[in-house]
């Protein structure tokens, strides 16, 4: 049993580095850009604009520009404009011929960092400079450790509110009771650890200035915005009711805390990310509470049985003192025992058996009852999942189409794996267990310790998935990248003109692309001899797809397509000629839906 606990744990941390994405993912991602990536100019802009996919904010970041020699050629100014999901910085006057590189930092509406970077080039300079790395990538070694302190917040947070619910609910009130109390709080120091570590590392990424920049006091406020204050302070707040649960004589007020103690921590989970952007929020968020709260049912007392059948099994030493319920003996009628009857002499042997009995006893009852609630607990995991799942995917298609929705599988495939444990457990050790415990005179204890085995082995599950989970909470949402909401609309800067791109219905299948060049009045202008078009999907490597646009009308090109056949964010480059010895790209991220 050992050998296989190691095995799926090896199994188990090799999922979870191949389900990290290489950078981390935010909700927003960038539409569009003026001037657009890669793009040549003749004369230089008087500004630089990033288009993003939702709101976002640059209390913590914002836009620079640089120089190929590294020099900074904005005016050193962020720029929140009228619409909420784009950002701008002007541009110092006089720049020279060269490759210039923008940079983005931001903060999206959920609260997750963003950081990327484009490049353009003035005059006759190339508009990138191959070989080089760009900035705004990100810090690989801050994006680890967000992801190890979302894990030990969530491992910590559930396992400590969970085995506090499961010690004054389902727990037969033995001395094993201080051994929980240790785990309570020894989880709950480990979910503060990463709390900080969580709030450190969103410093980090946010700012670009390492895990240091928690020590200037003015980063706090926006930090700690976007609901992660509430967050936090919601997560500290279930934490410490759980720990004092263990603490007080009272049963009822122990109860009272270690229930609504979970109840915080499962909503510190829900009210900060994914779920507070984009539609039905509420719904999302009351979902994710419920999914937190069965997760914390199931963990918890998966661990705390543990704890009593490692405690409980025959032969085993405890290291507690002898447990009240080993000092419980059978009357000679058959009723419960008396003083009398306990400290009458007679045959240790009957006395060892009877006592062997009532622990037994005991124990299959709390086998029992975790086995019943375990069974709502999955039925609300399952539900909450599913909505949830529906509701960041968007669409079907985007389970395979989308990182997000390959990291979901990744999950799913340890969900059922641990779900099969779960069934061998209440199908076959659960009533052979319960059957040993009828037996006034068990002669074993092989029921129980393949239990033990069994019910390790699907908390390392559930740890494993939780793992998967803190990458799953930091990528960008199916529906993000297949958007299933109406046709791609953008016009941005062409030289003196404009440059308006269409794609209609800008859904997977047959679609109509348009580009119309436009004068500063908005009027249709003849600034092309031709154009073509190049279709490229990253996340499935499909492309690049070379097509040329038919003329439809004075600055008017379209192509009718079937190109853009799979969900998810497609690229498309615009080659622009302009005469026999001169062209310009333009380039767009065009969502398209499922």
């Amino acid at each position: 049993m050992r050998a296989l606990q190691r095995a799926v744990a090896v199994i188990v941390f090799t999922i979870v580095v191949m389900a990290m994405p290489q950078s981390a993912s935010a909700h927003a991602v960038v539409v569009s850009s003026t001037p657009t990536d890669g793009a040549s100019l003749p004369t230089a802009p008087t500004e630089v604009r990033m288009q993003f996919s939702e709101e976002v904010s640059i209390e913590l970041g914002g836009l620079r520009v640089v120089g190929n020699q590294g020099q900074r050629v904005d005016t050193g100014e962020s720029l929140a404009t009228n619409d909420p999901t784009s950002i701008a910085t002007r541009l110092n006057s006089g720049l020279g011929d060269g490759t210039y590189v923008a940079s983005y930092r931001v903060v999206s509406a959920d609260g997750h960092p963003i950081t990327g970077a484009i490049t353009f080039g003035i005059g006759d300079a190339p508009a990138r400079v191959e070989g080089a790395e760009l900035p705004g990538a990100g810090d690989r070694l801050s994006e680890v450790l967000g992801w190890a302190s979302r894990w030990l917040v969530y491992g910590g947070g559930l396992l400590a509110s969970g085995v506090a619910v499961f010690c004054f609910f389902i727990f037969d009130g033995g001395d094993e009771r201080r051994r929980l109390g240790r785990v309570v709080v020894a989880a709950g120091a480990v979910a503060g650890v990463g709390t900080i570590g969580l709030v450190a590392t969103h410093a980090s990424l946010a700012t670009g200035r390492g895990l240091g920049a928690l020590a200037d006091g003015s980063v706090w406020a926006p930090v700690f915005g976007n609901n992660l204050g509430w967050a936090v302070a919601a997560l500290v707040l279930g934490l410490g009711a759980t720990i004092v649960a263990t603490r007080v004589r009272d049963e009822l007020m122990a109860q009272v805390l270690s229930f609504y103690g979970l109840v915080s921590v499962a909503v510190s989970f829900a009210v900060w990310g994914h779920t507070v952007e984009g539609s039905l929020p509420g719904v999302k968020i009351a979902f994710d509470a419920i999914h937190a709260f069965a997760a914390g049912i199931w963990l918890g007392g998966l661990i705390g049985l543990a704890i009593v059948l490692a405690s409980r099994r025959p032969g085993h030493a405890s290291d507690e003192p002898e447990s009240t319920l080993a000092k419980v003996t059978v009357g000679a009628s058959g009723s419960p025992p008396t003083p009398e009857d306990i400290d009458a002499e007679g045959p240790a042997a009957d006395m060892d058996a009877s006592r062997q009995s009532v622990t037994a006893s005991s124990t299959a009852q709390v086998i029992a009852r975790f086995s019943l609630v375990a069974a709502f607990t999955v039925a609300a995991l399952f539900v909450s999942g599913v909505v949830l799942a529906w509701q960041e995917l968007g669409s079907f298609s985007a389970l395979w189409s989308t990182v997000y929705g390959r990291t979901l599988t990744v999950k799913v495939v340890l969900v059922v794996a641990v779900l099969a444990v779960a069934a061998y457990n209440r199908f076959r050790l659960v009533p052979d267990t319960l059957a040993a415990a009828e037996d006034t005179n068990p002669a074993t204890g092989e029921p129980m310790r393949k239990m033990l085995g069994t019910v390790r082995i699907e908390a390392l599950g559930i740890l494993a998935v939780l793992a998967v989970t803190a990458v799953l909470v930091n990528t960008v949402p199916g529906r993000a990248q297949s958007n299933t909401v109406g046709p791609f609309d953008q016009t941005v800067a062409f030289g003196a003109n404009q440059a308006n791109v269409g794609v209609t219905p800008a859904q997977a299948g047959p679609n109509q692309v348009h580009l119309t060049f436009l004068d500063p009045a908005g009027q249709p202008v003849a600034a092309a001899q031709a154009v073509q078009v190049s279709f490229t999907h990253p996340q499935s490597g499909v492309g690049p797809l070379n097509r040329e646009l038919v003329p439809a009308g004075t600055g008017h090109y379209v192509l009718d397509t079937k190109d853009l056949s799979i969900p998810g964010t497609w690229q498309l480059d615009f080659t622009v000629r302009l005469s026999d010895f001169e062209q310009e790209r333009l380039t767009f991220q065009v969502p398209i839906g499922g």
